[in-house]
């Protein structure tokens, strides 16, 4: 697998979500199925940032010269050191939301605090920190009923993992 393979399994993920609350909108779903939807949404958009996020740290790390791009991405293995970022802890094991800090610390120290794309990584960061289904989210969720408690608060979740997506999107553009 390649880095970019990220970002395209978050779109699909994005285009499986969309697709699914289409059919929690349609009023022939039940009430029961509708609530199997809300949980394969939610669990899906997790991926949806989890993607984004991955495919951001590998982009910078490349850009940095610290990892090649035609390398298989399990061979991540940076650090000890002032940047530490493995395959095995922090990309397999579901790290993504300590690594979306590593990845504000990299695009920072890439562009600069101040640049537009980087601004607006870290205020969407912070909003979406504070996002009880973010903080909660876990791959578990495949197995046993997630923490929500409406259909409005998975919209709002899947809205600021988009947002996440294209924000990461805008930042890996800068300087190619």
């Amino acid at each position: 697998m390649t880095y970019d393979e990220y970002l395209t399994t978050a779109d699909r993920h994005n285009v499986a979500c969309e697709c699914l609350l289409t059919c929690l909108d349609d009023a022939h779903t039940s009430k029961e199925d509708g609530e199997k939807l809300l949980a394969e949404v939610y669990y899906l958009t997790g991926y949806i940032a989890e993607g984004s996020i991955n495919y951001g740290l590998y982009h910078l790390v490349i850009k940095k010269g610290l990892f090649q791009a035609s390398q298989d991405v399990t061979k991540l293995n940076i650090g000890p050191g002032k940047l530490f970022l493995t395959y095995c802890y922090h990309i397999e094991k579901h790290k993504f939301k300590d690594n979306l800090d590593i990845l504000i610390n990299l695009g920072e120290d890439e562009f600069g605090k101040s640049t537009p794309a980087i601004s607006q990584l870290t205020k969407l960061t912070e909003t979406i920190k504070k996002n009880r289904l973010f903080s909660r989210w876990t791959t578990n969720y495949r197995y046993v009923a997630p923490p929500y408690s409406d259909s409005q608060e998975i919209r709002d979740f899947l809205n600021d993992c988009q947002k996440l997506k294209n924000a990461i999107r805008s930042l890996t553009k800068q300087g190619t």
